[in-house]
């Protein structure tokens, strides 16, 4: 930030920032070298010196209109190119998504199934009508059940050590 001082009074004040510009005239020093440079007489006849716009700017790069209006239209052709990619994406996720929906509702449909199948071979009723029907198996009346009950092979703790229990026992 520039700075100028002002005496007032043997007062000594500093104007900075907006202050110093309210009362501040640009003064223009006497020799300048400007390189390639255009004078001119002002209204007060003083000298103005302009630079040209090429030295001041250094080289230009000049592009036809035609190359321009060519690079416009490829830029545009690219960016549609990948707009219509996003959108070819977007509609294989929607039928992804459809498809994953109905393989859901498709495994909803067998669960549902398989759990009235298993609920009914849990019923009794089912398993006597079944080993009827299906393997030809007879209704056991009395005279003719025969009971069979096999040994336990369970180890017993017997006297501190671990033996098999037998029919006998």
């Amino acid at each position: 930030m520039s700075q100028m001082q002002s005496s007032t009074l043997d007062a000594r004040y500093i104007k900075a920032g907006g202050e110093i510009m309210m009362n501040m005239r640009i003064g223009v020093s006497g020799s300048c070298a400007l390189p390639h440079s255009e004078v001119c007489v002002n209204d007060d006849h003083r000298q103005v010196y302009r630079a040209k716009k090429s030295s001041a700017l250094g080289k230009q790069v000049t592009v036809s209109r035609t190359f321009a209006l060519l690079l416009v239209v490829l830029t545009t052709i690219i960016m549609f190119t990948q707009f219509m990619e996003r959108v070819n994406e977007g509609h294989s996720l929607e039928s992804a998504i459809l498809d994953t929906q109905e393989e859901y509702m498709r495994v909803g449909r067998e669960l549902q199934t398989l759990n009235a199948d298993f609920d009914k071979a849990r019923d009794s009723s089912y398993i006597c009508y079944y080993a009827a029907q299906k393997l030809g198996m007879k209704r056991a009346v009395d005279e003719s059940i025969i009971k069979i009950s096999a040994s336990d092979t369970r180890p017993v703790l017997l006297d501190g050590m671990y033996v098999t229990k037998s029919a006998g026992i």
